[in-house]
């Protein structure tokens, strides 16, 4: 915080002290009348109005960014992102080979959602998975969302109870899946059990004792001691301590016997009473 004398804020105040010289001596000279009187300003407002700053900066460099590709998409003819047609495309808008190649796309991402909510009781499919059932999910979600105005009320509702995701899932719970599948692949081919044991470190006595895996085998196993953690404090929902006792091979999660917490967070209250709901349904 030291600045040229010259430097001065919009309210005329001086931002710090000049090069040189003491807090002392610009006091001093300040009150002695050898420089004008100005007022100095407290590091808590200069941070204040630099992050004020940064903020008004990059809410103008971020509505440029998307006002330049709403302009692209506008002349290539697609969707734009920034306006309020989250659904595509109307039925007006797609000719009529375009509308059955939408209505042929349905059965079968019915079946393949259907099979893929069997076992991970929720659609979210990860792009970095190399499955073939992975990978036609992630084409066939992304192109029923960008069609989904096209679509009739029944197929909307046939593809939503078969499990179907409209709204792109959010950044936390994107990673929590991806890191699910990551330490799923390692555990299902792995073979070394010593690779195993540092993977999956019940003991917890090394925070991070699997260092020579891939990026996403190191970062999952590091993602699961968080979880192990998550349970003893019952702040993971019913449906994630079931993905992680019954699909993960080998993974134990243990906590001291005791009453459920009263204090839960309430996101997770509504997804415990939904996960019970369709599991008795």
């Amino acid at each position: 915080y030291r600045y040229d004398y010259r430097h001065m804020n919009r309210q005329g105040g001086l931002r710090g002290r000049m090069p040189g010289t003491s807090r002392g001596a610009c006091t001093t000279a300040l009150t002695s009348g050898a420089l004008p009187t100005v007022n100095l300003l407290s590091r808590a407002q200069l941070h204040r109005a630099h992050c004020a700053h940064r903020a008004h900066r990059a809410h103008r460099v971020y509505h440029a960014h998307h006002a330049h590709h709403a302009q692209r998409d506008r002349r290539r003819g697609r969707p734009c992102s920034v306006q309020s047609n989250a659904g595509g495309p109307g039925v007006d808008e797609l000719g009529p080979a375009q509308l059955d190649a939408l209505g042929a796309a349905v059965p079968p991402a019915v079946a393949a959602l259907r099979a893929w909510k069997g076992v991970y009781h929720k659609c979210v499919v990860p792009r970095s998975l190399e499955t073939d059932e992975a990978k036609y999910l992630v084409r066939t979600m992304k192109y029923l969302r960008m069609n989904k105005g096209a679509l009739t009320d029944d197929q909307v509702e046939l593809l939503t109870s078969a499990g179907m995701v409209w709204e792109v899932p959010s950044t936390v719970e994107s990673k929590w899946w991806s890191n699910f599948h990551a330490a799923k692949a390692f555990l299902d081919t792995e073979t070394d059990q010593d690779r195993i044991r540092d993977f999956l470190n019940h003991e917890m006595e090394d925070p991070h004792p699997f260092r020579d895996g891939t990026p996403d085998a190191v970062e999952a196993s590091r993602w699961l001691g968080r979880q192990r953690v998550l349970y003893r404090r019952q702040k993971l929902t019913l449906m994630q301590v079931d993905l992680l006792k019954r699909v993960l091979p080998g993974v134990r999660l243990v906590r001291q016997r005791g009453k459920a917490r009263r204090n839960k967070h309430q996101a997770i209250r509504k997804a415990d009473e939904a996960f019970l709901e369709s599991a008795s349904s």
